[in-house]
């Protein structure tokens, strides 16, 4: 089956997205079991996009995957593509590739051309995050019952342990951190380059009860 492909690069305005999530689902419960008892916090945000300026840099220096993908020789073909060979008539394509056929011209194809289409920056900002997780282990009554103790546990706990992001984003921005840039907060949607991530924190819990 022959699959025809058109790129075209307009000066127009044009949505590509929204900054904000079509929904977010939250989840919050505990499970226990013979003294063990594991709580966790979560939440699952989709349908809105962001604008990467991690991967606008990637692709300046070269660093980006689309740039090592079949480029080691030059440029690449695009998959499923063809080219009009008569008025009316298109072929499969087998030869044409994208970024020229030298390095040079492939290097400034992805610092200038590629660079110059902000869609290739606008990534997917769907994201699943554990806000909180802990597990808390309580001793038997058994066990401390001769020290006074009526109730004796144990725990350890982290927030924001970790978070799973769609393929697309390779870890180049955490969603969060496009926000409200600028004295009159209109960046929302844009993750610049020398942002802080979430802080990650971890720790440990005794509780005693006399």
């Amino acid at each position: 089956m022959l699959q025809l492909v058109i790129l075209l690069k307009t000066s127009e305005f044009i949505k590509l997205g929204k900054s904000t999530p079509d929904y977010i689902l939250g989840f919050s419960n505990s499970f226990a079991y013979k003294g063990f008892k594991l709580t966790a916090v979560c939440d699952y945000r989709t349908g809105h996009q962001f604008l990467s300026e991690v991967k606008d840099q990637l692709a300046w220096t070269g660093n980006l995957i689309e740039s090592a993908e079949n480029g080691r020789a030059g440029g690449f073909i695009y998959p499923n593509s063809v080219y009009e060979s008569a008025p009316g008539v298109y072929t499969q394509n087998t030869n044409i590739v994208t970024g020229g056929n030298s390095y040079t011209s492939y290097q400034t194809y992805f610092s200038d051309e590629y660079r110059a289409t902000g869609e290739n920056f606008v990534i997917d900002a769907t994201a699943f995050k554990v806000r909180e997780l802990a597990l808390n282990y309580s001793l038997p009554k058994t066990y401390i019952e001769k020290t006074g103790l009526s109730e004796l546990s144990f725990g350890v706990n982290a927030r924001n342990p970790f978070m799973v992001l769609p393929k697309g984003n390779r870890n180049y921005a955490d969603p969060e951190t496009a926000g409200n840039a600028g004295p009159n907060g209109n960046g929302a949607g844009i993750a610049t380059i020398g942002q802080y991530p979430n802080t990650r924190t971890f720790g440990f819990t005794i509780n005693a009860k006399f």
